[in-house]
């Protein structure tokens, strides 16, 4: 071996593993945005509107009983959509299992923040349920969220164009909807490309399929073939479509009833239906833990103020939502508690998760 030449393992030997990221590098952005979550809710909470006392008072009002059992139907809505989309793949589970293991899904999304936990509960779960199918139920989850998705920016820009001018008039809103916008056409683009199978078996695409690591390229190959499959699917499409458009048109429906609760009597119906998808746009961005925490409240607080509300009361909304979804994982504990104890297959989810998380290519 001449000198500078590096060393090569020899047959049978394995490569040497990538250097791995320090630890403390992800400490360090967790931290970061703790900090940024933590500025965001006390900007909320030094607003003189702000009131306690009328943020428990709707809590236990009246109100609360209809916005449990709207977001109950809206939650359960999510299961429904998966279900279309295991269907598509062939995949033949009950509309009730889909919509318990959503439910146990949200509850660890609930005790350990943030989209990802959830999801992986789910794929491990439906690995088990339908073990022969396991690879493609995996990628149903990940094919759902991505659905969803599409829908809330396709809502938010929806309607924030219907507002455009107040909308384009600040600088702050304008940002955001020129990033709404382009991330939802490249939602269609990509839907578009998708559908059609265009560039799948372009030389470029082979070369960039080949510089990524073995794993990732498998599950993006699961994943593309899997909306692939939907996307040719018209009535799937729709239906999920529609399904997401609704249950986001729910959330609108219970903001403005958590608004009348906290006495807000000032944004209409209507501007509820842009300040609340904008602001759940915005807790998709991951700034901050627990789904966008900090981050929803301060943008539907400035919407409010803009739309001559008072910010303060908008955080309080948005707080008032947070506290009912996790008050309803409660459901999903019951269901995960129940679950676990009943079907000998679904008891060692703390050793799946990392299959789940990692499917194998």
């Amino acid at each position: 071996m001449s000198e500078g030449e590096a060393a090569k393992p020899g047959e049978g030997e394995a490569e040497p593993d990538e250097p791995s990221r320090p630890a403390w590098v992800g400490w360090l952005f967790t931290l970061a945005k703790l900090g940024l979550a933590a500025a965001l809710l006390g900007w909320i909470l030094s607003k003189d509107e702000f009131d306690w006392s009328k943020l428990g008072g709707a809590l236990t009002s009246r109100y609360m009983v209809m916005v449990a059992l709207l977001a109950t139907v809206g939650l359960s809505m999510s299961g429904v959509r998966w279900q279309f989309l295991l269907r598509a793949e062939g995949i033949r589970v009950g509309l009730w299992t889909a919509v318990k293991l959503t439910w146990i899904g949200h509850f660890w999304n609930m005790v350990i923040p943030g989209a990802v936990s959830g999801d992986a509960v789910k794929m491990y779960y439906i690995g088990q349920v339908a073990p022969e199918r396991r690879e493609e139920a995996w990628t149903t989850v990940l094919a759902d969220r991505a659905i969803g998705l599409c829908a809330l920016v396709g809502v938010a820009a929806v309607a924030s164009l219907l507002r455009f001018e107040f909308m384009w008039q600040r600088t702050e809103l304008r940002l955001l909807l020129l990033t709404m916008i382009f991330v939802l056409a490249c939602f269609l683009v990509g839907g578009l490309v998708i559908m059609t199978g265009l560039g799948r078996e372009w030389a470029l695409t082979a070369w960039a399929a080949q510089r990524l690591p073995e794993k990732l390229r498998g599950l993006i190959g699961r994943v593309y073939g899997s909306l692939h499959r939907t996307a040719r699917n018209p009535k799937t499409v729709a239906a999920t479509l529609a399904i997401s458009v609704l249950a986001h048109s729910i959330a609108v429906a219970n903001a403005y009833l958590l608004g009348q609760a906290l006495e807000e009597k000032v944004l209409s119906f209507s501007q509820y239906a842009t300040a609340v998808p904008v602001a759940l746009f915005s807790n998709a961005i991951p700034l901050t833990p627990g789904g966008g925490v900090g981050v929803g409240e301060a943008v539907i607080g400035k919407l409010f103020e803009w739309f001559g509300g008072s910010s303060g009361k908008g955080g309080m909304v948005m707080l008032a939502y947070r506290v009912n979804f996790f008050l309803l994982a409660g459901v999903g504990a019951a269901l995960y508690a129940f679950y676990r104890s009943h079907d000998p297959r679904l008891q060692n989810l703390e050793e799946g998760l990392g299959e789940a998380e990692t499917p194998q290519a």
